[in-house]
């Protein structure tokens, strides 16, 4: 949950960062050409794109509820999800993939 002024976005050449707005209920529905829209994963519940990238995923651990969140943003997308990701936030994703694995004979 991270404000787009917080957000790793912020560090993205003029030529990126000058396509991104933030979603609101106008664009929503029709984003535009070459448009990048940008929500936190609260706002963003209930909606869905082509295309989904979750920037910041490490900063989910800070609430109670990260789980949540990261199911929300990682089932937003049709076609595609990519995921940055910390270090540490990364261990913990094979983790819990590898604890859900259902073994098979």
């Amino acid at each position: 949950p991270v404000s787009e002024k917080e957000a790793v976005i912020r560090l993205l050449p003029p030529k990126w960062k000058n396509r991104i707005r933030s979603i609101n209920t106008i664009n929503a529905m029709n984003q535009g050409e070459g448009v990048l829209l940008f929500s936190e994963i609260e706002k963003f519940k209930g909606l869905e794109r082509n295309f989904v990238m979750l920037v910041d995923a490490g900063k989910l651990q800070q609430g109670n509820d990260w789980l949540a969140l990261l199911y929300v943003a990682m089932t937003r997308s049709h076609i595609g999800l990519w995921m940055s990701v910390e270090g540490d936030f990364q261990e913990k994703l094979i983790e819990l993939q590898l604890s859900n694995l259902v073994k098979t004979r």
